[in-house]
């Protein structure tokens, strides 16, 4: 019996070793030829941080005007607890 299991495990793994699909030929060009432009530059905001909060939310915070500027979350975000485990209070 175990003559019989090591020759089927043999013969399954010659199988799957050479009875593979060969890959498709790729004729197409795999580079892109279009023009790159770099990324215009935005100056500094000084008085502005980012923060991370606890739903996974990042949004900045403009220390000036002490408003939120911007909020953005992303869809798959799991975690409910901050990272750098820091708490802003009033």
């Amino acid at each position: 019996m175990k003559k019989k299991l090591i020759l089927l495990l043999f013969a399954f793994t010659v199988t799957n070793t050479f009875a593979q699909v060969p890959a498709t030929a790729n004729t197409g060009n795999v580079f892109s030829n279009k023009v790159v432009h770099p990324v215009a530059k935005v100056p500094l905001d000084e008085a502005s941080i980012l923060i991370y909060d606890y739903d996974g939310s990042l949004f900045s915070f403009d220390l000036e005007s002490e408003q939120i500027g911007w909020t953005i979350k992303a869809t798959d975000a799991h975690t409910e607890m901050c990272a750098n485990q820091l708490t802003l209070q009033d």
